[in-house]
């Protein structure tokens, strides 16, 4: 039982299927696609598929299903090898024997209920073997065995299919480490939810300082309930970020009845979105606001496929609405290049040297008010700041505006205003 390519394969411990099985498997996968999931490790690492791999790299495949396994010590990455290989192939029980006599002179330590359940035999065919290479001096005869001690690390794993998704699940749980969740299959979302919570709990830790810059006002409320704060015809600007899902289209309707409300008449509303519902959230915000343009963020390091409309995602609109006639104050450019998303303190924290250049190309003069109803960790805030800004922000999450607020409150983070 020795694998076929030690060095680029360490964990294929069986030969590879004879031609004529390959070649029906690799005709089957051509029909098919991959029925069982190819596992590997966060490191990369093949621990059962390489017939599979194989089959799938001489067709040309590149997206199958893959499951990333993390948290798996050396010899547990042997024996979930030995044991998914086992209970797949239709091993004689000659080739099992093999299996025994390699395991126990690699580690005549191993138990024989262990071997037993790796292999898929029973402990007393173990003990045979185990006492026949005893009594040959093949090798020693030891009392004490490592093996179940009634104690079994489960590893967490995410499912991919492309080598994209597959290299970002490898990202996720190298960063979570031993904080992924024991045994849980997780979804992608499910895992960059841990991963950023992880990241702001480490960001928090190291932000000091309690007060406020005096050029802004934090409210932890809905902002259809904020009139007594921000008050009616006040805002030079509405910079905001919402969510994009469908459950949230209703929303839309209200910040387009908030923003008529509180910009100035010929001030402009900013916002980030998404393009799934791109066209009822037009038609939303024009119930109470004039249409004015829509800017493009390039971000040419991140794309997205969106398998339901054969689509891959690289642009995000800026949508541009005004209150009554409105225009933009000087001539800009519509397309901007964007730095990319950052997750360390909320899960869709946008960046903010972008958010920056976008209240840069506005042209707005020095002290204009710039409010944002769904704020988020803030980042339209510190841009504000940097471009000497004032700023009101809502938030109604109590956890996220905590977040928000200790990052404002420290003010190292707070460049000069731009002149």
């Amino acid at each position: 039982m020795k694998p076929s390519s030690s060095t680029a394969f360490p964990y294929q411990f069986f030969p590879d299927l004879s031609p004529e099985d390959f070649e029906a498997l690799k005709a089957d996968i051509a029909e098919r696609g991959v029925q069982v999931a190819v596992e590997i490790t966060e490191q990369g690492e093949t621990l059962d598929g390489h017939q599979r791999q194989r089959a799938c790299l001489e067709l040309g495949i590149k997206n199958y299903p893959r499951r990333v396994i993390s948290g798996l010590s050396e010899e547990a990455k042997r024996h979930h090898a030995i044991k998914a290989n086992c209970l797949r192939r239709q091993l004689s029980r000659q080739a099992k024997r093999d299996i025994i006599v390699e395991e126990l002179k690699r580690n005549p330590r191993l138990s024989n209920r262990l071997i037993a359940e790796l292999i898929g035999v029973d402990k007393n065919t173990v003990r045979a073997v185990r006492d026949q290479m005893s009594a040959g001096g093949e090798i020693p005869h030891l009392e004490p065995r490592e093996g179940r001690d009634g104690k079994s690390y489960r590893p967490a794993s995410i499912f991919a299919h492309t080598p994209a998704s597959t290299r970002k699940a490898q990202d996720f749980l190298l960063e979570l480490g031993e904080d992924a969740p024991e045994g849980k299959h997780l979804s992608p979302r499910e895992a960059s939810t841990l991963v950023n919570q992880k990241r702001r709990e480490r960001a928090d830790s190291k932000i000091v300082g309690k007060t406020l810059p005096r050029q802004i006002q934090l409210y932890n409320c809905d902002f259809r309930q904020s009139d007594k704060w921000i008050k009616d015809e006040s805002a030079d600007l509405i910079f905001t970020d919402p969510p994009y899902s469908g459950e949230f289209l209703p929303l839309w309707d209200d910040l387009g009845a908030f923003a008529n409300r509180v910009l100035k008449p010929g001030s402009l509303l900013v916002s980030y979105t998404g393009k799934a519902y791109l066209g009822q959230v037009i038609a939303a915000l024009s119930n109470h606001l004039s249409y004015v343009w829509c800017l493009a963020l390039i971000h040419k390091e991140r794309q997205n496929r969106i398998y339901s409309k054969r689509a891959v995602d690289c642009w995000k609109p800026i949508l541009v609405f005004g209150k009554g006639t409105s225009r933009f104050p000087e001539t800009i450019w519509d397309v901007l290049q964007g730095d990319g998303a950052e997750k360390e303190h909320h899960e869709w924290q946008q960046g903010l040297q972008e958010a920056e250049k976008t209240l840069v190309s506005l042209h707005l003069p020095a002290g204009s008010l710039v409010v944002d109803p769904c704020m988020g960790s803030a980042t339209s805030a510190l841009a504000a700041l940097r471009c000497g800004m004032r700023y009101q922000g809502c938030e109604i999450e109590p956890m996220t505006f905590n977040q928000a607020k200790t990052r404002l409150s420290n003010a190292s983070m707070i460049s000069e205003p731009r002149k």
